[in-house]
């Protein structure tokens, strides 16, 4: 039959030193109110997290590669790449809300592109883009609408880490301005002989050939283009990038999307093309 243990009994698992072997002498988990894990068994390799007073929590490595990342509330395996990409593009105007658990965003923004000149008028001028009072990148400049005309000048960046200002529309003797040193999107060009430039984030300036066909400025920040004897190129937006830190979780900011600029007037000849609207990129 099945004795009682005693305290008697207990002392056989004391050591010489009188102190109690844990690996002989105590049974079940110790809960974690008393220090314990509360868990009978831990997997090999997991990584343990607090959970109260329950018992703790494992996560798995998953993929091979894989990096702890932080969902806001837990951690949980994943890949380097979902690290930092997260984020939210504007447009158009609107209102950014910085998210639960977020101090820290990288914004890159331009304004509108310039537009191309007509033989009826000039190409209008690229709205300016802002985020919140922190970053300003105001739009290119519209081409002229005289033959021979005079490309746009870009825009500007102001209060980035980067700014850059957009490059020069083409016009008809503009023949060393299409490659960018510096820009918010690429050049609206009106010599048939002369690419567009590609902007820093897509697309390209617009362009004009000898038949008469002009192109608006695709992608974003980028001009537009013009008929390569009648007028100028409009010219590229600026661009900024900066690293903001220091921010409250809940708290928003104003985006401003600058617009592209108008396509100048035919006037009973030729018209210019419009320029392409600016763009917000958050990342956090």
């Amino acid at each position: 039959m099945t004795v009682a243990f005693n305290l008697s009994q207990l002392a056989n698992y004391v050591n010489t030193s009188g102190k109690l072997d844990a690996s002989t002498g105590l049974v079940n988990a110790t809960v974690v109110a008393n220090g314990g894990t509360g868990a009978a068994t831990l997997a090999v390799n997991n990584v343990l997290l607090g959970n109260g007073t329950a018992a703790l929590q494992t996560v798995a490595p998953g993929t091979s590669g894989n990096v702890l990342v932080s969902n806001g509330s837990t951690w949980q395996s994943g890949s380097p790449s979902s690290v930092g990409a997260t984020g939210q593009i504007f447009v158009g105007s609107g209102t950014f809300t910085v998210p639960a658990g977020v101090t820290k965003i990288k914004v890159q923004i331009c304004g509108g592109g310039g537009g191309g000149g007509g033989s009826g008028g000039a190409g209008g001028v690229g709205q300016t883009s802002t985020f919140g009072s922190v970053l300003t990148a105001t739009g290119g400049n519209g081409g002229t609408s005289t033959s021979g005309g005079t490309g746009g000048t870009g825009g500007t960046g102001t209060g980035g880490d980067i700014n850059l200002t957009g490059g020069f529309g083409n016009s008809y003797n503009s023949v060393g301005v299409t490659s960018l040193t510096a820009c918010g999107g690429g050049v609206g060009t009106n010599n048939a002989y002369l690419t567009p430039a590609t902007g820093l984030l897509g697309g390209m300036g617009g362009f004009g050939d000898s038949s008469y066909a002009v192109t608006a400025g695709t992608g974003y920040g980028n001009g537009g283009g013009a008929y390569y004897s009648i007028g100028g190129g409009g010219g590229a937006a600026g661009y900024c990038l900066k690293f903001i830190t220091g921010l409250t979780p809940g708290a928003t900011i104003a985006v401003t999307i600058g617009n592209g600029g108008a396509a100048g007037a035919a006037g009973g000849a030729y018209g210019g093309a419009a320029g392409s609207g600016g763009i917000c990129i958050v990342e956090w």
